[in-house]
């Protein structure tokens, strides 16, 4: 056996998905630090992994997530508001997690997950994003269900996390068999909060970009056409602008820039040029790394492409991943 099979190996026994999930994994989240890992899927389970000093994945707990439908998306909040994590579900409900440690000092002590409040939206729930440290909201979740209600709620008490209140509620225009699948909030502090939602439409506006900045009325500053299934902006380390990125039929790139004047209602998006090898399947989850210079895009394959920003124009190569689709 060669090293890398070897090393593909002992990377597949030191996370074992397959021996925990029982069916369809549809999401995996990493922490705030990227130590720990917290997986979903169509089980209806939540499995949280830890990350130890030897870079080895070991399995730390499986919650039974009560939800009654597959669960297709995972999140964590802040680790300032501690180890805090939100699920949502086709049974049209967003649960919230919080990590309580051993009381016990044995090393056979675990720390175990509670369930601290059950969140109903009345439709399947396909995304739920917590907001960035610095965002006015303070601890909120932003969901969006199939039919397209997109709502932001913000926790009361951060130390017992049992009562939310909606601050901003809109619906994006879904029509036929179209749904919505994605939301995500910009993470620059130089401009007013956005939240882009992400369509499953082909030949209508699959990309939406609010501004919901202080609590006001949301208005639309963009819409693109094309199917969208996933939407993430970049981290915002000191820029003034913020980079967003959706994933769906191809991948798009845009540039989301502040301009104060009438006609731009108060932002200009600018989508980006590309080169480079490019996606013949459906794109479903993309990804940026912690500097929001490099950009990671996987389709339903099982091919990923890494994606760089050179001379202007974002330029993507392959990723060999090992992965049998």
């Amino acid at each position: 056996q060669s090293k890398s099979a070897e090393a593909e190996e002992q990377y597949k026994r030191s996370l074992g998905l397959g021996r925990h999930h029982h069916d369809i994994v549809h999401d995996v989240s990493f922490d705030f630090y990227g130590k720990r890992l917290a997986t979903v899927g169509a089980d209806h389970c939540l499995h949280v992994w830890n990350q130890g000093d030897d870079l080895m994945w070991t399995h730390a707990g499986t919650i039974k997530s009560q939800h009654s439908g597959s669960v297709p998306r995972v999140t964590w909040a802040h680790p300032e508001y501690g180890q805090i994590i939100a699920t949502c579900s086709y049974d049209g409900t967003v649960r919230i997690w919080q990590e309580t440690l051993p009381s016990s000092t044995k090393a056979s002590a675990t720390a175990t997950w509670d369930r601290k409040i059950e969140l109903p939206f009345g439709h399947a729930v396909m995304d739920v994003k917590y907001s960035p440290r610095h965002s006015d909201f303070g601890l909120a979740i932003a969901t969006c269900t199939r039919t397209g209600e997109v709502e932001v709620k913000e926790v009361e008490d951060v130390i017992k996390l049992d009562s939310w209140t909606s601050k901003v509620k809109f619906k994006v225009k879904v029509t036929g068999e179209a749904y919505c699948t994605s939301v995500d909030w910009s993470k620059s502090k130089r401009h007013d909060q956005l939240l882009a939602m992400g369509c499953n439409k082909t030949q209508s506006n699959g990309l939406y970009i609010y501004n919901i900045q202080n609590k006001k009325a949301p208005s639309c500053i963009y819409t693109a056409i094309g199917q969208v299934l996933d939407t993430r902006f970049a981290p915002g380390l000191g820029r003034s602008f913020s980079w967003l990125a959706t994933g769906g039929e191809g991948v798009a790139i845009y540039k989301v820039r502040p301009e104060r004047s009438a006609a731009s209602e108060g932002f200009v998006v600018e989508p980006q040029s590309t080169q480079g090898p490019k996606h013949t399947a459906t794109v479903c989850r993309i990804s940026w790394n912690v500097t929001g210079t490099s950009l990671a895009t996987a389709d339903v394959t099982g091919r990923v492409l890494l994606w760089s920003l050179r001379d202007a124009v974002w330029h993507s190569e392959e990723v060999p991943v090992g992965v049998e689709a």
